[in-house]
């Protein structure tokens, strides 16, 4: 196979992939209180974004993650990554304009 041709495969199943996550969002939006799915969803989608460089979108979903985990139960070394590409989130998005949310975290 060539490059090209793995190139349009890979972008194929990246566009499912996404209306995948799109409706799985709207589902766990539709659910009543918070379940462990929702980090673990949350976590997926902020991963995502990340990698992207869709900042504004890692923040909020980060920001998500973060509502529905203990973060006590995170690693020291997992708080601090968490912690680092927040900040920079928040200081390189378009509509993020404090820390206020980061703070609740602590």
């Amino acid at each position: 196979m060539n490059n090209i041709k793995l190139i349009e495969r890979l972008l194929i199943l990246f566009v499912i992939f996404q209306a995948l996550l799109e409706e799985a969002d709207g589902i766990l939006n539709a659910i009543d209180g918070i379940t462990t799915i929702h980090g673990r969803f949350y976590l997926l989608q902020s991963q995502l974004y990340k990698t992207l460089g869709e900042t504004a979108e890692y923040y909020r979903s980060a920001l998500k993650f973060l509502g529905c985990t203990d973060i006590k139960t995170l690693p020291l070394a997992e708080q601090r990554e968490h912690a680092k590409h927040l900040a920079v989130a928040a200081l390189a998005s378009d509509g993020i304009y404090n820390f206020g949310e980061l703070v609740r975290f602590n």
